[in-house]
């Protein structure tokens, strides 16, 4: 069933990020020239990740498992020390294969711009007219919706 399917994705997506993740922890461990005390107290930062949370590339990422608005979704990022993730990368949007998602964008005050949650301008063409203000990722792209509307959300914590 189309259910079984989903589940499935889901579950080789998680493990794929699972090892993404220890490959990337022992990448960054592997680089560390720090005094041994300040090595401790990164490594242990890095592999404690928080529940939830995955590595990729220099950001860590969390997906949360259930929907709330775009401004409680930001609020959430917030309180995890993150914001609404910004796809400003060709790597970043692997995420839009894996479901309906927030992301940091929004209209902005002036007419037909877009805005990301760190103040920066949308500058590719992936949204065309601003007609609901906030937009969700998906596997057919970015669409926009009420910011009033339920979806998940992924915060991004830059590690850099």
């Amino acid at each position: 069933s189309v259910r079984t399917k989903r589940h499935k994705k889901t579950m080789v997506y998680l493990v794929l990020q699972y090892a993404t993740c220890v490959l990337c922890i022992q990448a960054v461990i592997g680089k560390l020239q720090f005094s041994v005390d300040e090595n401790k107290e990164l490594v242990t930062k890095l592999v404690v990740l928080p529940d939830g949370w995955m590595c990729y590339q220099s950001g860590l990422y969390y997906i949360s498992s259930t929907k709330k608005s775009w401004n409680d979704s930001k609020q959430d990022c917030s309180k995890r020390r993150a914001d609404l993730m910004i796809i400003n990368s060709k790597e970043q949007k692997f995420f839009e294969n894996y479901g309906e998602f927030w992301i940091g964008l929004t209209g902005s005050d002036v007419e037909g711009r877009w805005k990301w949650v760190d103040g920066s301008t949308l500058t590719s063409g992936q949204m065309e007219t601003v007609k609901k203000n906030c937009v969700v990722t998906s596997s057919s792209g970015w669409r926009d919706y009420s910011c009033e509307e339920y979806f998940k959300w992924i915060c991004e914590r830059k590690t850099s």
